[in-house]
């Protein structure tokens, strides 16, 4: 797409207050904001290189950045920020054109992740320094990395969702709640509102396969994608979570259920299970060792080793819940 594309837009502008009355501009600008909504997490970190503000979401990114494929599942969760990228990787136009006619399967449509067992619990150790009352660090295995990590796929609208319109994102909640007032036949179609109001990302398959979820729907939906054999043999080939509606290349019907298939039966989701990794207390994940136990003893300013005592802690989907 050319990159000289641009939308108009029109501003009226009260000139002795010196502030925005309003904006009048066409589909084609208001998908680019519902399209905001979209956006996981990860990829707000990174677009804004590393300095979202938002929490301790700053260190996890640089955490995967820095951590050795060897520890990963495969090649791909090392460049894992592929499942958090959304708009840019595909290009306005192409955008536009596709993600509310046809729920577009695409990196930006996010998920959350189901209940398989509310029993289920991952052990969790901490190392305390009881002096000062803080958390030095804390031992877990992939199951609670997989977790913390899989929160970088959560989409801003998500979040909105989730903390009820009161999210803090500046004026994502006022953008969320004006897709919930308004009214469908200004939509693509009943689906498209559904999408944007509850999105599922790129990574959704993938954390349903998390051993504890937090955040979540009750479960797992399926793919759908076009009854023409044509479609399938193509090099982009479209899917949705939604059976019935239209294929944007031959306008048949998208009903044809497509089997999920695990890329690996070695255990976890991002991380290989055999890893046992250290987490601070801002979120910095890395691989457990003594040197690096050491070294964060130092840079705390840890001296009497006698002041630190280690807990454990079992982690279910409530604690997962409030960890996000």
């Amino acid at each position: 797409m050319s990159s000289s594309a641009s939308i108009k837009v029109r501003f009226l502008i009260e000139k002795e207050e010196k502030r925005v009355v309003y904006v009048e501009a066409g589909s084609d600008f208001v998908d680019v904001l519902f399209s905001f909504l979209t956006l996981p997490l990860g990829a707000i970190v990174r677009l804004l290189k590393k300095r979202s503000g938002l929490g301790s979401l700053d260190s996890l990114y640089e955490s995967i950045e820095q951590l050795d494929s060897q520890h990963l599942q495969t090649e791909a969760c090392g460049c894992i920020q592929n499942l958090y990228s959304s708009v840019e990787n595909i290009g306005l136009e192409y955008f536009k054109s596709e993600i509310c006619r046809n729920m577009l399967l695409t990196p930006k449509l996010t998920a959350f992740f189901g209940y398989k067992n509310q029993l289920i619990s991952i052990k969790v150790r901490f190392l305390i320094d009881k002096e000062e009352k803080r958390v030095v660090y804390v031992e877990a295995g992939s199951d609670f990395v997989d977790v913390l990590f899989s929160f970088l796929t959560l989409p801003l609208g998500a979040i909105v969702r989730l903390l009820k319109k009161r999210s803090g994102l500046g004026s994502l909640d006022s953008l969320y709640e004006s897709i919930e007032q308004l009214d469908a036949e200004h939509l693509q179609t009943e689906a498209c509102k559904e999408m944007l109001l509850n999105p599922r990302s790129a990574a959704a398959r993938l954390c349903e396969d998390l051993k504890v979820k937090g955040i979540h729907e009750l479960k797992p939906r399926s793919f759908y994608t076009c009854r023409q054999d044509g479609c399938l043999i193509r090099s982009i080939c479209c899917f949705t979570y939604t059976s019935n509606v239209l294929c944007s290349r031959c306008g048949e019907l998208m009903d044809r259920i497509w089997e999920w298939k695990k890329t690996t039966e070695e255990g976890g989701v991002f991380v290989k299970a055999t890893t046992e990794f250290m987490i601070t207390d801002d979120l910095r994940v890395m691989p457990s060792s003594l040197l690096k136990s050491l070294s964060l003893l130092k840079e705390m300013h840890i001296k009497d080793t006698s002041m630190l005592e280690e807990r454990v802690m079992q982690f279910g989907t409530k604690e997962v819940s409030h960890l996000s």
